[in-house]
């Protein structure tokens, strides 16, 4: 019986975690970067009805999650290239967006990446790391963070760095990804809320330490961060899924506030979907915000799959820095 409790409660925190993603990105999509805090706080209900997508339509955030979890389950592991393609696959052909159109709301860096893949599968031993450390590689987290979940968390920081670098090639990036990853790790686990944020004790090196000291601002209950002029930093969208998560107390209560901030909003919320749908769980995201969701019964299905199957093996990368791993396929 009370292993049976446990599988219950682990799948109500599965989906919520990549439920609470694309919740958050389809609330967060009718204002991203087009309104100022006050004008979103002021009219919540008209705005959340303006999306040009319809209603419950998800954005890049959760068409890219889509990708990486029908590649983890189709390839039975993390599969480097396969990743890629499909990205390839959604940018170009509409693979995984909710219009079934090429994709029109990309971020600049994953453009780039998906543009040099296509020309290039390999990325060199040598190449230079950017400067510049978006969000995109978390805003997808979720699918590989639910198959590790039963590894050990370094385990988990590790596919999530690699799944991250694939289109934000950057130190800081790859920070804010295993920052990203413990926490969500640490929500399905139901530890304390300040445990499951406070993971500078897992540090992977000095940009771990420099991107942790930063997002710990956060914990501060007098923090609230501005938005209104910023928008898709790594170091910033962690921050505010911090600030979200720890001082509401509710998935609801958090996720109004956090798209209140204004800046990129289906970012942010998807990113802090993820975080408070995997520690309150899928009951705690509202019936209302669920019920409009578009491709509700798949993405359930998805996240079953995932926590069943588990495919959380890294089977091949593209990177030549990653030498036990590499392997050069023709595309």
């Amino acid at each position: 019986m009370l292993t049976i409790m446990r599988k219950s409660k682990y799948k109500n925190k599965t989906r919520g975690m990549l439920l609470g993603l694309a919740t958050g990105d389809a609330l967060g999509a009718p204002v991203e970067f087009g309104y100022d805090s006050a004008t979103i706080r002021a009219n919540w209900n008209g705005l959340m009805q303006a999306h040009r997508k319809g209603v419950g339509y998800y954005t890049d955030d959760t068409a890219m999650a889509l990708c990486l979890a029908d590649s983890l389950l189709e390839s039975g592991g993390y599969n480097s290239y396969d990743v890629m393609v499909k990205y390839l696959k959604w940018s170009t052909q509409g693979y995984r967006d909710s219009e079934n159109k090429p994709a029109i709301d990309i971020g600049n860096q994953t453009a780039r990446a998906i543009e040099f893949f296509a020309a290039s599968p390999v990325v060199p031993a040598n190449t230079q790391r950017l400067d510049s450390a978006g969000n995109g590689g978390i805003m997808r987290m979720a699918p590989v963070v639910i198959v590790s979940y039963d590894e050990p968390i370094d385990k988990t920081m590790k596919l999530a760095r690699l799944s991250s670098r694939e289109t934000h090639y950057s130190h800081e990036a790859d920070a804010g990804a295993e920052i990203f990853a413990a926490m969500l790790h640490r929500a399905l686990g139901g530890d304390k809320k300040q445990k499951v944020v406070d993971v500078g004790s897992l540090t992977t090196g000095e940009y771990y330490n420099s991107v942790m000291q930063r997002v710990a601002e956060a914990y501060n209950k007098d923090y609230e961060p501005n938005l209104i002029d910023l928008g898709g930093y790594v170091v910033d969208a962690l921050k505010v899924a911090v600030w979200g998560f720890l001082h509401f107390d509710s998935f609801e209560d958090g996720m109004i506030a956090v798209i209140g901030l204004g800046g990129d909003t289906d970012t942010n919320a998807a990113i802090y979907g993820q975080l408070a749908g995997a520690y309150y769980g899928l009951e705690a995201i509202p019936a209302k915000w669920l019920d409009e969701l578009y491709m509700y019964d798949e993405m359930i299905e998805l996240a079953d799959r995932l926590a069943q199957e588990r495919p959380s093996s890294i089977l091949q990368t593209r990177f030549e820095e990653d030498e036990e791993h590499f392997v050069d396929l023709a595309i």
